[in-house]
């Protein structure tokens, strides 16, 4: 960040990325100029409580064991195949998908070596983070983010997806905020409807566009 300049920027994430640029803003508001969260919304979901005394032993525990998936998935390589087959792979994950969509993801998405086709997904990468974590906990910092906010967010449940529905986020979103829900669509949707999205992310930011278009220029 700091070496494209001091100017605060807008972000985009999807899932997990959509809760660290909220994480981001809030730690940051100065470097944000906007956030976009795609499918990335917490809820009051409910989860096992921790007491305090326990919470330093869990993450010693957590952060143990994650070090070691770490070194052991170190030089793990992923399963090469075909397009078609990388592609009959996803469709598991998104079946609303068609098979010409899917088999060009697996272009952009994979890599060619000389035995197949692999995703391009770190090996060492998995669900979950360190230690103790309620979504609630970021959805009761949500509603104070100080920047402009545009959610959007399938209502197909899907086992990536974080179960959040419109009901779960009425009095929590940051103030000025916009929610776009889409009916059909998964935890995937830039993949799913790339065309709905992309024109909504677009006319999200515009105004801060022409905004900065009209200081560079005055300037």
């Amino acid at each position: 960040m700091a070496d494209l300049g001091n100017e605060p920027m807008p972000f985009v994430g999807h899932s997990k990325g959509g809760g660290m640029m909220m994480s981001l803003a809030e730690a940051r508001p100065d470097r944000c100029s906007a956030v976009v969260n795609l499918d990335g919304l917490p809820s009051r979901r409910p989860q096992p409580d921790v007491a305090d005394h326990d919470r330093t032993k869990m993450l010693a525990k957590d952060l143990g064991a994650w070090l070691d998936h770490r070194r052991g998935a170190n030089n793990a390589v992923r399963k090469p195949g075909t397009i078609a087959e990388l592609a009959a792979r996803r469709a598991r994950m998104n079946p609303r998908l068609t098979t010409g969509w899917l088999e060009h993801l697996v272009t952009v998405g994979a890599r060619k070596d000389a035995d197949g086709w692999r995703w391009k997904l770190d090996p060492t990468m998995r669900f979950g983070g360190f230690g103790p974590f309620r979504p609630e906990w970021a959805l009761y910092r949500m509603k104070g983010l100080a920047v402009p906010f545009l959610g959007i967010m399938g209502l197909e449940a899907e086992e990536m997806g974080w179960g959040t529905s419109p009901e779960d986020l009425d009095g929590w979103l940051p103030y000025g905020a916009k929610l776009i829900t889409l009916p059909d669509v998964g935890h995937f949707v830039h993949i799913e409807q790339p065309d709905i999205v992309a024109t909504a992310v677009l006319e999200f930011l515009e105004p801060q566009r022409r905004r900065n278009a009209t200081v560079g220029a005055s300037s």
